[in-house]
């Protein structure tokens, strides 16, 4: 069945987008917290140079992010600080003006997918496709989008049944904005986007309620 072409806007640079995907046939994504903390090192690998977090939340079959890529400078930066065994082929081609920006960064995304799934297989013993071959990505085009966004993904555990109280669950963003320790999200900019930090505390209690209403469509 072909995607919607909504869920496929290209990554293009210092654009902010909501990424996410899931496992085939509802496979587990993760068995234990050391997959949970493998797959971040890994999304932290191999897409830092590409991309700065808002949010994030990782489920029981799927996850969520929200991010802002960085700039083709930037990109190009980092990229030549390695040496030149390390760069891939997508990497050499970026800087050479062969390949633009958002091919760059899908490809990425697919070493980061295919990554994490050959050591998971390798712990499970078993072969295959974990994840769905196209990851869905829509591009955050207004401050209101914003806001449903990092609500949605930060209240998802809820909405998946998986606790009764999005600030208790341990694999979410949510904690890098109420613990008082370095953080590489922007916190001041997301407080900004929201009008302040108690309207982004109060937008978060107030989707909760509605999941829990049943006034939320789930999805």
């Amino acid at each position: 069945m072909p995607v919607n072409q909504i869920y496929q806007a290209p990554l293009n640079p210092e654009r902010i987008y909501h990424i996410c995907n899931r496992t085939n046939n509802n496979e587990l994504l993760f068995r234990s917290n050391e997959n949970r903390r493998f797959f971040m090192q890994q999304f932290d690998h191999y897409l830092s140079y590409l991309l700065d977090p808002y949010s994030w939340s990782l489920l029981s079959n799927h996850f969520h992010f929200q991010v802002k890529m960085k700039s083709e400078e930037y990109a190009a930066e980092r990229i030549l600080r390695l040496p030149d065994k390390d760069q891939t082929i997508s990497q050499k081609l970026f800087l050479a003006g062969k390949k633009p920006f958002h091919e760059l960064a899908s490809k990425a995304f697919s070493q980061f997918f295919i990554s994490y799934s050959l050591s998971y297989h390798n712990q499970i013993r078993v072969n295959g496709n974990l994840f769905y071959k196209n990851f869905k990505r829509v591009e955050i085009e207004n401050d209101n989008q914003f806001r449903n966004t990092m609500t949605y993904i930060h209240t998802n555990p809820v909405k998946h049944g998986l606790i009764e109280d999005f600030t208790e669950y341990e694999w979410s963003s949510w904690h890098e904005f109420t613990k008082k320790k370095f953080s590489a999200i922007n916190r001041d900019e997301v407080y900004e986007i929201f009008g302040n930090k108690q309207a982004f505390l109060n937008a978060h209690e107030l989707h909760q309620d509605l999941i829990l209403s049943n006034k939320i469509f789930i999805l």
